[in-house]
């Protein structure tokens, strides 16, 4: 198997998978995830390229993810947690750790402009999934049918940053806005006021350099352009996806209820502030080591990783965000500015700002996002002509030196 066939295997499974409740199912896609990382380790090992070596720090970074994930088991049984619960619970961290090798290695080999196409499908698709099953959850979706493939956001939401990242590409720029204002257009019509964060993703791909972000004077017209797509297809989409036509007006009144202090009658605001209140309570009771996986379900606060994990299990992680930041920054300097850099930087704005919603790792469309972001970050380093192999080897050497 190919290491792009590898990728989208990894890729499509998942979301295929993962969005029914088959046990069986499920166990066949880690095992085919477990031999696409371990081919994708094989290959990788025997490769010297320069850009290849900038992401060796993440070897460092998903063993300490696996090794948290092993400790939170030990957590998690002597709790009386049943074991499959907790593996249900630390799939996706699993994933995490391991899928961004899939990713790496398939981006020597694939395209920067089949990428492209791939990722815009896969984050409008996602999108749309994401809007259907959340419409059929809350009663007032028009179809027929509800969740047909994995409910994710923070897929979506990287499609969004780089739709905008590479929209400062010549004719390609309408495209590439089009799907940034489709994503967005069909991630609010939900009524989840947390898809606001997309805004964020605009600050992050300013760039004043061509290649480094769009320029704020460009940005300021392509946003006047998207909030027009967004006037015309939110009222679009809705007529066709909602079947009460007050869904909307009633979430934004019950927006603005809560931007000026009156949230008593606010649902989804009082559950939330419920799970903050019980996952808090949670991490204080054991700081360390949490209380495991699967002893708070259906928390929806960011306190939840710590709940989960203690303070050992998110240094783990974060940890791992560090190794993916550094290696990131150590192929940009072989590089030079490219989209995916913006991109990366939109992205991590939107997850900032959509933490205090809740926890996006725990997102299953987490692990898919990063392989995604490192694919593109190595498929356009290496596509990179401005930089002769040499001087990449150069760079290299001088990175290795500093570390």
């Amino acid at each position: 198997m190919k290491p792009g066939a590898r990728l989208a295997a990894v890729t499509i499974g998942a979301l295929v998978v993962f969005q029914s409740d088959s046990s069986s199912g499920k166990f066949g896609y880690v095992a085919l995830a477990v031999l696409c990382c371990a081919l994708s380790l094989v290959s990788l090992a025997r490769s010297n390229d320069p850009v290849i070596q900038c992401f060796r720090l993440m070897i460092p970074g998903s063993i300490l993810v696996l090794a948290a994930i092993g400790l939170s088991g030990f957590v998690a049984i002597s709790g009386g947690i049943p074991a499959q619960t907790w593996a249900k619970e630390v799939l996706s961290y699993v994933l995490l750790a391991t899928l961004p090798a899939v990713g790496i290695d398939a981006g020597r080999t694939i395209l920067p402009r089949t990428l492209n196409r791939y990722i815009a499908i896969l984050g409008v698709v996602c999108a749309i999934g994401f809007a259907v099953d959340w419409l059929d959850r809350r009663g007032v979706s028009g179809l027929s049918f509800g969740r047909f493939i994995l409910a994710t956001t923070v897929l979506p939401a990287l499609c969004f940053a780089y739709a905008l990242a590479s929209a400062d590409r010549g004719y390609r720029a309408f495209w590439w806005l089009i799907v940034a204002a489709l994503v967005a257009a069909i991630l609010l019509v939900t009524g989840t006021r947390s898809n606001l964060v997309l805004v964020f993703g605009l600050v992050g791909v300013i760039g004043l350099r061509r290649g480094s972000g769009i320029h704020p004077v460009r940005l300021v017209m392509y946003i006047a352009g998207m909030t027009v797509a967004l006037a015309t297809l939110v009222p679009f989409l809705a007529s066709h996806l909602i079947s009460d036509p007050a869904f909307l007006d009633g979430r934004i009144t019950q927006a603005m209820a809560v931007a000026h202090g009156e949230a008593s009658s606010d649902q989804s605001y009082l559950a939330r502030q419920h799970s903050y209140e019980v996952a808090h309570t949670a991490w204080q009771e054991h700081p360390w080591l949490g209380v495991g996986p699967g002893g708070i379900l259906g928390s929806d606060a960011p306190w939840l990783v710590l709940a989960k994990f203690g303070l050992i299990g998110a240094m783990a992680l974060s940890m791992f965000g560090a190794c993916l930041c550094v290696s990131i920054r150590r192929a940009r300097q072989i590089s030079g500015p490219q989209p995916i850099y913006a991109a990366s930087r939109g992205w991590a704005l939107i997850l900032i700002a959509l933490t205090p919603f809740g926890p996006w790792t725990e997102d299953k469309g987490i692990s898919l996002a990063v392989a995604l972001l490192v694919t593109a970050v190595v498929a356009q380093a290496t596509s990179d002509d401005r930089v002769l192999p040499s001087e990449r080897a150069a760079i290299a050497c001088q990175n290795g030196n500093a570390t």
